[in-house]
């Protein structure tokens, strides 16, 4: 790592789902700011800043952070979304990969809860070729559809409609490379042992979490359901602009967000403070994201 790069060098986190071996892999992370509008843009300013300030959360700026699955599961090595691929603060987890043990070539699933840059982009490194050759890919069928479709609408996507055809060609891109190795299914199926898939659509049409399960251990990795451990966790009915339909994903982040508080459900954050890893905890009208302390 270059000493000048002002950055922290943990990116690899290893822990266990029951007698399986997990690693959280960091692929970087964005910074959002001003806050607003694209977080909370039903929420007033003061409502917000009330919200932030509560929680110690900074007013003018979001760090989304981009943290991704790996887990060992039998003769699979299974990865839950791509990373967002080689750009700006982007693009480290090959090489978190790497440090923590693990040459990309060994995965041999990569399961994508949806097909934003962000989750799919990783999958083709800087010359357009694969970064994980060897795996199949695990797609929701709608998400699919909706990508490679000749054009694609939205009526709640906030960032318009170039941004939105940029998104489509970036898709189209990957799954032009990786086509012949789409494995194309729906929530509920079971393409993999310990492995559930749950149809959480709203902020993209055929979005997808995913629960690994072993014995009476089990995480959500909940995708998109959530950007930020505050906004969307003290009301769940505060969105982002890249949500496609925002009723629906309010709907869906409060019915996942009950379920995991009920069930005291271990939960994997995609966009949450690293290394990722809480419990969901419902605190009046809202919830709580509550930190799994680290554990060596």
């Amino acid at each position: 790592m270059r000493v000048d790069d002002g950055l922290s060098g943990a990116g690899h986190y290893r822990f266990s789902i029951g007698g399986l071996t997990a690693w959280a892999l960091s692929d970087g992370f964005m910074r959002v700011s001003p806050v607003q509008p694209l977080f909370a843009p039903e929420a007033t300013a003061a409502e917000l800043e009330s919200a932030l300030t509560h929680a110690f959360h900074p007013v003018d700026r979001v760090e989304i952070q981009i943290n991704v699955l790996l887990v060992k599961m039998g003769k699979e090595l299974v990865l839950i979304d791509a990373g967002s691929g080689p750009s700006g603060t982007n693009g480290r987890l090959p090489a978190n990969m790497r440090a923590a043990g693990i040459d990309p070539a060994m995965v041999t699933a990569v399961v994508l809860s949806h097909a934003h840059g962000d989750h799919i982009g990783g999958a083709l490194d800087a010359e357009g070729a694969e970064v994980f050759p060897n795996a199949r890919w695990i797609v929701g069928r709608t998400e699919h559809d909706y990508w490679t479709a000749p054009t694609q609408e939205a009526k709640d996507f906030g960032l318009g409609a170039d941004a939105l055809k940029r998104m489509a060609g970036q898709a189209q891109r990957v799954f032009g490379v990786i086509g012949k190795k789409v494995e194309l299914v729906k929530g509920g199926d079971r393409v993999i042992e310990g492995l559930e898939l749950i149809d959480t659509p709203g902020h993209t049409a055929g979005h997808m979490s995913v629960v690994i399960s072993d014995g009476d251990e089990r995480v959500a990795a909940m995708g998109d359901l959530a950007h930020d451990h505050v906004i969307m966790f003290a009301n769940p009915a505060w969105t982002v602009a890249f949500d496609a339909d925002k009723a629906a994903a309010v709907a869906t982040r409060k019915r996942m967000f009950d379920r995991f508080a009920a069930d005291r459900t271990r939960v994997f954050g995609y966009h949450m403070p690293w290394p990722g890893l809480a419990h969901v905890r419902r605190m009046g009208e809202g919830f709580e994201w509550v930190p799994e302390a680290w554990s060596w």
